[in-house]
């Protein structure tokens, strides 16, 4: 019976080394993929830069950032650092590029400064983040009702944004549907209890809820003497002669 137990003991302990080793030598791999260094800051381009495989020229090409893409660092940005490591999304590859490119070159986000983007927000049931402005392009991810983002510029009926990915936890970047989104929202706040809300703007539409007091709405648009707002995911209109304030930046 002993002989029996130190053989069984060999084997599983020979069964976790392997185990161990096969584990240590796929991480790296899936790591490359997936660039998850600490990201010391966000930064943008300030005009078309090459980001190479290591911190040489010579090295080999991985894209181009654009001027005013947005880009995480993983290193500090020291003046004396000729190069700096960053990843980026490859917007033509659909997926993340890490790699290195000359510093000097980024300038920091800043909500005072001249590059600050304007916020969004999410005022659908869920919205589909996609890689190009189209419904057949490849999707990214999808973005739940109330999700904010960085609002960057509108294509069309698309708007291209940047935002932290659920799934990576990077900034990630793609293009949503204009028309489920709202930029710059505003807060519609109720003072008070029982005030109506109506399926459009108008007293004489049906009437879809009472709002309790402290309800927090997101404003979409107004119409005449109405707050258009999103409810549950849906639209409604709530008179502007209500009990209710705009709730302040």
């Amino acid at each position: 019976m002993y002989i029996q137990y130190t053989r069984s003991g060999k084997l599983l302990r020979a069964l976790c080394l392997l185990i161990s080793a096969i584990i240590l030598c796929a991480l790296p791999l899936a790591l490359a993929d997936h660039p998850y260094d600490p990201v010391v800051s966000q930064q943008i381009a300030k005009g078309s830069l090459v980001m190479y495989e290591s911190d040489s020229a010579d090295s080999k090409k991985l894209m181009t950032l654009r001027e005013g893409q947005i880009v995480g660092f993983e290193n500090d940005m020291r003046t004396d650092a000729p190069w700096v490591k960053v990843h980026a999304w490859d917007e033509g590859a659909g997926k993340f590029r890490r790699g290195w490119v000359k510093n000097g070159n980024f300038e920091t986000i800043d909500a005072d400064g001249p590059h600050f983007r304007s916020t969004g927000e999410v005022i659908s049931r869920t919205v589909t983040l996609r890689v190009g402005p189209s419904a057949d392009s490849e999707k990214l991810e999808t973005l739940n009702h109330g999700y904010t983002f960085t609002f960057v510029r509108t294509e069309g009926d698309w708007t291209y944004i940047h935002y932290p990915s659920n799934q990576t936890k990077l900034n990630q970047e793609g293009y949503v549907r204009s028309e489920l989104i709202v930029e710059n929202a505003e807060h519609l706040v109720c003072r008070t209890g029982d005030i109506p809300a109506y399926a459009y703007p108008s007293y004489e539409s049906k009437m879809v809820s009472y709002l309790g007091s402290g309800t927090r709405l997101t404003i979409i648009d107004e119409v005449d003497d109405f707050w258009i707002v999103s409810l549950r995911t849906a639209a409604a209109s709530i008179p502007k002669d209500a009990d209710v304030y705009v709730e302040e930046r």
